[in-house]
């Protein structure tokens, strides 16, 4: 995918090691809606600090819309769940040499599903996972047109909702 090889503020959500190479401060506001999603909003600084390298922090909220919630003994329509999913991390990424750059984004997220009404015997989700990405960037030179970048995304423990037993594995990639 193209966004391997993204920098800035995005890079952030994609391959942390783009955020190396930053000659300043950014901030950035992203949204996007999608058939799955009606909305999705972000938050992403990005600061260098001479010498070290790149420290960043995001935040992003999931939108995924709304339902009846009806009550579990009657079944009768008591309030509206909302779903959605926060995301919360900070980022690191540093330069070794004019060509190899390199990252490390550690973020949790939570999924929730709160239910607005009179919603005492309505089951509501809130569960909750940590997750880090490391990629790295390869420049092979200010005259070549190849560069390569290779991250490890959403390594970390499976997204437990209920149990152990039924927990879902994370989009590693």
């Amino acid at each position: 995918a193209a966004f391997v090889m993204e920098r800035g503020t995005e890079s952030i959500w994609y391959n942390p090691a783009g955020l190396a190479r930053m000659p300043h401060a950014e901030f950035g506001i992203d949204h996007f809606s999608s058939f799955q999603l009606e909305s999705a909003d972000a938050l992403s600084l990005a600061f260098p600090v001479k010498a070290v390298g790149t420290f960043g922090v995001a935040a992003r909220l999931f939108n995924y819309g709304t339902a009846p919630a009806t009550d579990s003994g009657t079944g009768q329509e008591v309030g509206v769940s909302s779903y959605r999913s926060y995301v919360i991390g900070g980022s690191f990424a540093a330069s070794f040499g004019r060509r190899l750059d390199a990252g490390v984004s550690f973020r949790v997220y939570q999924l929730s599903s709160p239910c607005s009404g009179i919603c005492t015997r309505v089951v509501s989700v809130a569960s909750s996972t940590a997750t880090v990405d490391a990629g790295v960037q390869y420049h092979a030179g200010a005259d070549s047109a190849l560069d390569v970048g290779l991250v490890l995304s959403n390594i970390g423990p499976n997204l437990q909702v209920h149990d152990k037993p039924q927990a879902d594995g994370l989009p590693a990639r």
